[in-house]
């Protein structure tokens, strides 16, 4: 009776914790003499985003992004796919997003970065999470992860970057005929459901109960 009541109180807890995907609000984009402007919201602010590097146009929205919205939104976190982007060729250094005010845990979107046979890096400045991949407009493609650089082989997907980012920086030491980013973050932090509450409720009655008295 005890081990099943720990297992029933186990899946209580661990459905509690199950994260919930979150509306994203994803940069609008407008290109600049010197990369691009757009801006996004959070927890009902707005929030400049200036970029500087290279940027060849900006893609359509409804095709790569809204056309193929698994790679984006195939996880726990993302709700919807983006809707615009900036799209990319050539070698370029010190690429660089930088926020009007911090943002809490900005998520990046890539889409056709390299082709089945031909690597293209991303060397960001700090660590990241891969979200999730699949396959774009052009096929299946994946992505390979080295310490700070997410390598493309046609690769579709989402990365995030934790904590209050106020910049993100990156190298594209690669070449390819386009391919393209964007970034956003989630409007607010996701709300735990009153089903979902509850049951974390039971899950901790259910660990005490369980719990050997001392003699």
């Amino acid at each position: 009776m005890k081990k099943r009541l720990v297992a029933f109180t186990l899946a209580c807890f661990l459905y509690s914790m199950v994260a919930y995907a979150a509306p994203i609000s994803w940069s609008s984009w407008e290109l600049t003499n010197t990369g691009a402007v757009g801006s996004m919201t959070q927890n009902g602010n707005t929030i400049d985003v200036t970029y500087s590097g290279n940027a060849e146009w900006i893609s359509q929205a409804g095709y790569w992004w809204e056309g193929t919205p698994a790679p984006y939104t195939n996880n726990s976190v993302v709700d919807n796919a983006p809707v615009t982007g900036i799209s990319m060729s050539t070698v370029s250094t010190g690429n660089i997003l930088t926020f009007s005010q911090a943002v809490m845990d900005p998520v990046f979107a890539l889409y056709s970065v390299g082709r089945v046979n031909q690597e293209v890096r991303y060397a960001f400045d700090q660590s990241f999470t891969m979200l999730s991949e699949g396959q774009g407009p052009w096929g299946d493609g994946s992505f390979v992860i080295n310490g700070t650089t997410l390598s493309g082989y046609e690769g579709c997907g989402v990365i995030q970057f934790s904590g209050a980012v106020t910049s993100i920086s990156w190298d594209n030491p690669d070449a390819e005929y386009h391919h393209g980013f964007t970034v956003g973050a989630a409007t607010a932090a996701p709300v735990p459901e009153p089903a979902t509450l509850l049951l974390f409720g039971i899950g901790l009655v259910g660990l005490i109960a369980a719990k050997p008295k001392k003699d």
